[in-house]
């Protein structure tokens, strides 16, 4: 999502959806894809729905330092909801490791320092698959307004914040395009995405760029101490 005013299915910038991106594109992004910090918190399951999850075997996840905004979303899922949102997010990251890993699984490009499939092609793809399942499974509405709550730590790099909230406007974007879609099908439509250059990537100066105009060798890491951009306030999509 960009400043929040538009529906997390349809992008800000200059390209039409599904076209790749220019450089004056990401730039945009950079620019745009911004929004305001947000309080943290730590966040568990509690209550009614402790119990019930206690009941049914499920695993409780331990305490979470999450924004609040995130915290209240999370609320207002089911314990079974919660379990499918759990599902989906482990789901990304396998997906991610099958699909850009080594035959372990581990990240072949990772930089000196890094961390693994971290602001490269697979990070864009987790980002991006991530919200398609949470859109398909929870509504348009609540992907927009959880995984946008997500990019509101303090702190956060600003091109590292707008390849996030883009990516993950891209995966919804996919989602609404293909309803019904299977969770293998949706992954192969993101991974396509990511091809295309439909989404961006940080490449080794630290700057904001189409995913396809850079390899997974060019891609890089947020230059060190590079300043917070100014963010806009998230219109929630939910009552």
């Amino acid at each position: 999502m960009g400043n929040g005013n538009n529906s997390g299915t349809s992008s800000r910038t200059g390209a039409a959806p599904g076209d790749p991106l220019t450089q004056e594109d990401a730039d945009r992004i950079l620019e745009e894809y911004q929004v305001e910090d947000d309080d943290m918190i730590d966040w568990e399951l509690t209550g009614w729905q402790r119990k019930l999850a206690e009941l049914a075997g499920m695993d409780i996840p331990d305490p979470r330092r999450i924004t609040a905004t995130e915290g209240e979303l999370l609320d207002k899922l089911g314990p079974l909801g919660k379990k499918d949102f759990a599902d989906n997010t482990d789901r990304a990251f396998v997906e991610t490791e099958q699909r850009y890993g080594d035959s372990q699984g581990n990240d072949p490009h990772v930089p000196e320092g890094g961390a693994p499939f971290n602001d490269d092609h697979a990070d864009a793809f987790r980002h991006a698959y991530v919200n398609a399942l949470s859109a398909r499974d929870h509504g348009q509405a609540w992907a927009t307004d959880y995984w946008t709550a997500h990019e509101r730590i303090p702190g956060n790099d600003a091109a590292r914040e707008a390849m996030d909230l883009y990516n993950n406007e891209v995966g919804r974007r996919i989602a609404a395009e293909n309803p019904g879609a299977s969770d293998a099908e949706l992954a192969d439509l993101v991974e396509q995405a990511v091809a295309n250059g439909e989404m961006v990537v940080i490449d080794s100066q630290g700057n904001l760029v189409p995913s396809n105009a850079v390899t997974a060798e060019q891609t890089g890491a947020p230059a060190p101490g590079a300043p917070e951009a100014p963010g806009h306030p998230q219109e929630r999509q939910t009552s």
